[in-house]
């Protein structure tokens, strides 16, 4: 997963830029600036994670000096950890906003708009990065090591983080199983579920709509996959890191479930730009102008919908 993972970051930082772009044309509206705030969550935990975390934890590859950092100063191991635990809860944040979003847009289609305005979107953002402070904080309160694991041969199987306060592991990782795991696990499922049933249910009255109507329906239902298939990989992901967990932190746990957690990880850190650029024409589209490749796009106009700050259609035109 290595090189694939290296040639997503300067990916994933073109589709940031495009975002940007884009943000108060074809790609405005909540639910893309939600992916903005994400995108920078993403982006950390990829970046921080993958030269401070997993090369050495993983790969027992270091940056220059990491080893001499960690050795003479705890404040190194800290400052890693926290900012590991803390991008990913600020991801898992986003993805719970963008499902609110993709909740009140199919589910509540007449009020969305009136429940995310521009203060409503802002306190949800603000909110996605405060809260993950509850979480990560407490990596604080502890000393943390870079130990190396041998197996019984005497070869080296992975390097791992050391904390001196085993309540403080425990609590950390329960808590974010239990939260990742479990929690947001079913909340959000029941949230596309109900999301799906309520466009099935509605799908014979849409039928008799306008042309109009229509687009802005079916343009909220690819938006609401998208997020849908996010949240995916982000169940896989929890529930690997609660298995970890159950297996004793990392104590006892076999080399190909380290490595199952660790390219999950990464997968669900990069997915999100390769997910919209397949699934919505109307990025795909931003994109490549981006990249000065506009040409390739084809784009049908197709009406000309109201622009607002609800992540409904928020261009004058739509794409198909």
């Amino acid at each position: 997963m290595l090189p694939f993972t290296l040639i997503s970051i300067p990916v994933y930082v073109i589709f940031f830029c495009t975002l940007i772009r884009y943000r108060k044309a074809e790609l405005s509206g909540a639910f893309f600036t939600l992916h903005i705030s994400t995108a920078v969550a993403d982006l950390l935990n990829l970046i921080f994670g993958k030269f401070f975390f997993k090369f050495p934890v993983f790969c027992g590859l270091f940056p220059l000096g990491y080893d001499i950092a960690m050795r003479y100063s705890f404040f190194f191991g800290k400052l890693v950890a926290f900012m590991l635990w803390y991008t990913m809860h600020a991801q898992m944040c986003g993805v719970v906003a963008i499902t609110i979003n993709r909740f009140t847009a199919l589910v509540f289609p007449l009020r969305h708009s009136k429940i995310w305005t521009k203060r409503f979107l802002y306190l949800m953002i603000i909110g996605m990065w405060l809260l993950p402070l509850a979480f990560s904080v407490l990596v604080l309160t502890t000393e943390i090591e870079l130990l190396a694991n041998w197996n019984s041969e005497g070869e080296l199987r992975w390097y791992k983080y050391q904390y001196e306060d085993a309540w403080v592991e425990t609590i950390i990782y329960g808590v974010s199983g239990i939260w990742i795991g479990v929690v947001l696990n079913v909340t959000l499922l029941i949230m596309y579920v109900i999301q799906f049933i309520k466009f099935v249910r509605n799908r014979a009255a849409l039928e008799r709509s306008n042309i109009a109507a229509k687009t802005k329906a079916y343009t909220e239902l690819k938006l609401a996959l998208c997020g849908f298939v996010i949240f995916l990989v982000l169940s896989a992901y929890g529930l690997v890191l609660l298995r970890m967990i159950a297996e004793n932190l990392f104590e006892y746990y076999c080399d190909a479930c380290i490595h199952l957690y660790s390219v999950i990880g990464d997968i669900y850190a990069w997915a999100t730009p390769y997910i919209l650029l397949t699934m919505s024409s109307q990025v795909r589209h931003c994109f490549l102008n981006t990249i000065g490749l506009g040409r390739l796009s084809k784009t049908n106009k197709v009406t000309h919908l109201i622009t607002s700050v609800s992540g409904m259609l928020e261009r004058r035109t739509a794409f198909l």
